[in-house]
């Protein structure tokens, strides 16, 4: 993976960085609630970024995680707001980020 490119020049992770996760995550949503549940979801499987790409989140294996639809478009919301998830961020309206706020939801 030395050759791969993770740098957040692009939405395109690369596919050994997509392979190096899902074997991490053993092909399941990684999502763990407030009482210490992982999500059992195996299927409709998503590539999160743990900090947001639109805030310069890069590629990296330890900067992906393999989230369900469900549980990407919520961290995407508390990332985004629910009406930034209406179009593309622009990066004139970027703000700094909030810090890690998955430190509970995503191990």
């Amino acid at each position: 993976m030395a050759d791969s490119d993770t740098s957040p020049s692009s939405r395109h992770i690369p596919a050994a960085v997509r392979r190096a996760v899902y074997e991490r995550e053993g092909g399941r949503c990684r999502y763990v609630d407030e009482q210490g549940r992982r999500c059992a979801a195996h299927g409709d499987l998503e590539f999160h970024h743990r900090h947001p790409f639109g805030h310069g989140g890069d590629h990296s294996p330890e900067g992906i995680s393999l989230l369900g639809q469900a549980h990407n478009r919520y961290l995407a919301e508390i990332d985004y707001g629910r009406h930034g998830m209406d179009e593309p961020p622009r990066s004139s309206r970027l703000t700094p980020t909030h810090g890690d706020t998955h430190a509970t939801a995503v191990v």
